[in-house]
């Protein structure tokens, strides 16, 4: 089995998974892993040389139809190396391209804002890219691994758009540092996995009237620093209020627009995340609410 082949096989690991990372700025990226992602994020479009793939450049092909060619052997790897640019696209995202690395890339929580405007001095087709997401490999001298999602207009839907490897941060260094708030990933056979960072939400409290309060007296406003200064009623109500609406930062991302619940059942569901140990998954919290909700009016 060549190295394409053994993408295809892999690839088919990431197909159908939907993931969703709300971000400190307020937005939220939100894409699904599809058939016809594959081409672009290998770099197929720059094999221009290649009939077919010089086709799929001018928009003459779709993506689809070059991945049911690449499934149906209707493109091999050795038709690829007969391009002339297959060396630069192969050392940059074929060789490295695996579930494996896009999946770290993703949960690695390294993202920027992207702008092309800011990358100078090379000639770059990134202008679709709204979000970088990077990682710093282990592998090779420990390149930044990158992937770029980008924004359709047809349909208004995230996708992956492109995928490549440097030895360096040049596509990174000046752009806008956006943090994920949580990242929630479920694959095509319904495994899912979700965390929420929750240090990164306090840090994005900053505006909020409960986190100004503590910010007068303490710049250690973790969790930690903060009990060490709660002397009064007041104080301790404060607290509460801040991490309650902590809540809200970390589950109002997955839940209907418009959506609206109480401080007495946001403390309810805190406390069941601080029984559990773990981070509840949003439908999970959506279930204990309406249960909660049912038991409040029997």
């Amino acid at each position: 089995m060549d190295l394409l082949e053994q993408i295809l096989e892999d690839y088919e690991k990431l197909i159908k998974t939907k993931i969703k990372i709300p971000l400190s700025n307020g937005d939220a990226i939100g894409f699904t892993f599809n058939n016809n992602n594959l081409p672009h994020l290998l770099g197929l479009q720059y094999l221009v040389d290649i009939p077919e793939l010089g086709r799929y450049a001018n928009k003459e092909l779709s993506a689809n139809n070059i991945y049911m060619m690449l499934k149906n052997k209707n493109i091999v790897e050795s038709d690829l190396r007969k391009s002339s640019y297959f060396d630069s696209i192969y050392n940059e995202r074929i060789k490295y391209f695996s579930s494996s690395t896009v999946l770290n890339i993703i949960k690695a929580g390294k993202i920027v804002k992207f702008s092309v405007k800011k990358v100078k001095n090379i000639t770059s087709c990134l202008d679709k890219i709204d979000y970088m997401l990077w990682n710093k490999s282990e592998l090779d001298n420990g390149q930044w691994c990158h992937l770029g999602i980008g924004f359709s207009t047809e349909n208004r839907k995230n996708f992956p758009n492109t995928f490549f490897i440097r030895m360096d941060d040049y596509y990174i260094s000046k752009q806008e540092v956006v943090y994920p708030l949580s990242c929630w990933i479920q694959n095509k056979p319904g495994d899912k996995s979700f965390e929420i960072y929750w240090n990164t939400i306090r840090n994005c409290m900053n505006r909020n009237s409960h986190y100004k309060y503590f910010r007068k007296k303490t710049d250690d406003l973790s969790d930690e620093g903060i009990n060490k200064i709660l002397f009064n009623e007041e104080d301790r109500k404060q607290f509460r209020l801040l991490k309650l609406d902590e809540m809200d930062k970390a589950y109002l991302p997955y839940f209907p627009e418009g959506f609206h619940w109480t401080n007495d059942e946001k403390s309810y569901i805190k406390s069941k995340i601080e029984k559990s140990y773990v981070d509840i998954f949003p439908d999970e919290i959506k279930k204990l609410l309406n249960l909660y909700r049912q038991s409040s009016h029997k």
